[in-house]
């Protein structure tokens, strides 16, 4: 359904009163928690109390590109709008697509070269230093143009309130702003702010828990170069072709150019820095707790038997990307079983995975499993500090053994191993021996053991799709100022510039 501009004085209406407000969330919670077959989201009394108070949903649109551990916490996102009777609407590939649709979610498909087995395309995309520029320059920049032309689309005919948007997305900003649409961006992993008084572990840096700070900054600033060099050229051509200045440092600078700028990961694991951008906040990870993608029957069997059948196993995934096409990682599994006194899980979709089922008792392979249910019920994990997986892992209080093998990666297992509750060891220098001695090690450790429990309880306890959903609602709520660029903390300017590239 298509809907006018809101003036600013009827975004202030969002809220109503503080009083309405906190009755609507607790009858929300209520409901949700409540089992009532009739209306297990709680949406008719959320519609019925915003109408009571004069509360006027959002329309939002949502858009990320990625793997699961990218998409899932928009797809949570969505789900906490829509328990507050806001009206999302996804922007979406066609394999997340299908996932947000079976969730009942409004979607938009977009046609991208970034899906599960996009990986398997470009060989260097697990590389530790050639990776990141392998998905800027050969999987990310493709999709710009046609990210721009479905969130213009979308925009002129939904009038969205506000767009939030993976900082990744940011050829949407230019979409919004030509139609006049505030946005927001969100980064899922802390890798993605760049701060010198909390510093991130880049490739090519050693795994340290700390670093000098005279080696932070012209660090930095060779990222800063290489980055543009690498993004700027072809941003300049596709802003050129739709009409549009020039601009410099491009991804970076987008990076906070929003009304808000959000974290999405626990401040427990990332706290905010002295340095972050002044409109930043960390709202916690959105968790999907539900999760339409479904196991095969015979696979969800084969589990079920396997994990009531004996003592906890080793959990071993490697994600939705790197499970379909590092081979060296599941021949480093392979040769690292024997040395292992342990039950196994794997969970790969790769077909190298299923010649690790030699001993069915032993050893389960399955192609997926909902890491919310098995993770409490296995005595370790072995994966590659993807941060779903991450986060995951931590609210389950469980030890791990981290692999990572580029991008984000290394510093989510940096800060993971630094909270006590993980071992790291190199994907691309480990060996079946030195892996399997770190494995058993971390069995043997209860003193890591104990220090998971006690951080998964605050973990826990954080609901970050709705402190997301609560930041989104005091954004649009607030009146907007006639001009943002003569606010202190306005966003940051993108350069224009008339050169040619």
């Amino acid at each position: 359904m298509n809907r006018g501009r809101k003036s600013p004085a009827s975004r202030q209406n969002l809220h109503g009163t503080l009083a309405g407000r906190e009755i609507l969330c607790a009858t929300v919670r209520e409901q949700r928690s409540s089992s009532q077959p009739s209306d297990t989201t709680g949406l008719g009394d959320a519609r019925l109390l915003r109408t009571l108070y004069h509360l006027t949903p959002m329309r939002i649109l949502l858009s990320a590109l990625g793997s699961s551990g990218d998409i899932n916490p928009f797809l949570a996102i969505a789900l906490a709008l829509r328990a507050r009777a806001h009206d999302p609407i996804l922007l979406l590939d066609p394999h997340h697509a299908s996932r947000a649709t079976a969730l009942g979610l409004e979607t938009r498909t977009l046609s991208t070269g970034i899906h599960p087995d996009a990986a398997s395309e470009h060989p260097d995309f697990l590389h530790p230093t050639r990776g990141t520029g392998v998905f800027l320059r050969d999987m990310l920049i493709p999709c710009l143009e046609p990210l721009y032309l479905a969130a213009r689309d979308i925009l002129a005919t939904e009038k969205p309130d506000i767009a939030i948007m993976h900082h990744v997305c940011f050829s949407i900003p230019w979409a919004c702003e030509q139609a006049g649409v505030a946005w927001g961006m969100a980064a899922t992993a802390p890798a993605s702010w760049m701060s010198f008084a909390d510093p991130n572990r880049y490739p090519m840096m050693p795994d340290r828990d700390a670093y000098r700070s005279w080696l932070l900054r012209p660090g930095n600033a060779l990222g800063r170069w290489a980055t543009a060099m690498m993004v700027d050229p072809h941003v300049n051509r596709l802003r050129r072709k739709l009409g549009l200045p020039a601009q410099r440092h491009t991804m970076l600078e987008q990076m906070f150019s929003g009304v808000v700028n959000l974290g999405l990961w626990s401040p427990n694991f990332r706290p905010p820095a002295a340095d972050d951008h002044p409109r930043s906040r960390i709202t916690g990870w959105p968790m999907l707790e539900t999760d339409p993608a479904c196991m095969p029957t015979d696979e969800q069997e084969r589990l079920d038997a396997f994990l009531a059948d004996g003592p906890p196993p080793i959990l071993i995934t490697f994600g939705s990307s790197i499970g379909r096409t590092d081979a060296r990682a599941m021949q480093l599994i392979e040769q690292a079983l024997p040395l292992l006194r342990e039950r196994i899980l794997l969970v790969a979709p790769s077909d190298a995975a299923r010649r690790l089922s030699k001993d069915p008792a032993s050893v389960c392979t399955v192609s997926y499993a909902p890491y919310a249910s098995i993770i409490p019920r296995c005595s370790l994990i072995l994966h590659h500090a993807g941060m779903g997986t991450t986060a995951q892992t931590l609210r389950s209080g469980i030890p791990a053994v981290l692999l990572p093998h580029a991008h984000d990666q290394f510093d989510n297992a940096r800060r993971t191993r630094m909270l006590g509750c993980a071992r790291t060891i190199d994907a691309h220098r480990a060996t079946p021996d030195r892996l399997a001695e770190i494995l058993n090690t971390t069995l043997g450790d209860e003193a890591m053991r104990t220090r998971c429990r006690t951080l998964a309880d605050g973990f826990s306890r954080e609901d970050g799709a709705a402190a997301t959903a609560a930041a989104l609602e005091e954004v649009v709520g607030a009146p907007k100022d006639a001009d943002r660029a003569a606010t202190p903390d306005a966003p940051p300017r993108v350069h224009a510039t008339t050169a040619s590239h």
